[in-house]
């Protein structure tokens, strides 16, 4: 998420189509590449893993504060719904178990239901050319 859809402005550029219609959430996971656990560099690995929910809240917090510097679009305010909110998987990862989550992976509540889930990371890789704001784009074109 952090290159092409953050500092590339597709997630910018999906709120600012959308903001009228639909909200927007981003659940911030464990760390899937973290620093020092599988030797990617600074590029892919960022942050340590998490030990504390502090850990996490402020991982959280920094990848909306770098954000700031290119499109603005995230926002900690879980009421502020004209960006999108920030908020973190508890440490147990309940959101990660109890929606099959991976990092990059997109869900679309419609209705009370999930009605849209989005590739897994394993296949988005193998088309690295379609972002995951792709698929959701099509489905909120679709529909709104």
């Amino acid at each position: 998420m952090y290159h092409a859809c953050l500092i590339g402005g597709a997630l910018s550029t999906l709120l600012e189509t959308y903001r009228t219609q639909a909200e927007f959430l981003v659940v911030y996971l464990e760390e899937a590449h973290a620093k020092g656990e599988f030797g990617m560099g600074s590029k892919m690995s960022r942050n340590s893993r998490h030990t504390s929910i502090h850990d996490r809240i402020n991982a959280a917090k920094d990848l909306v504060a770098l954000d700031k510097a290119y499109h603005g679009c995230l926002s900690e305010d879980v009421s502020d719904t004209s960006r999108v909110r920030v908020v973190v998987d508890t440490m147990d990862n309940s959101f990660t178990s109890r929606f099959d989550a991976f990092p990059d992976r997109v869900f679309i509540i419609h209705d009370d239901k999930v009605a849209f889930v989005g590739s897994d990371i394993m296949d988005q890789m193998e088309h690295p050319e379609q972002l995951m704001t792709d698929e959701v784009r099509e489905w909120l074109k679709e529909r709104m």
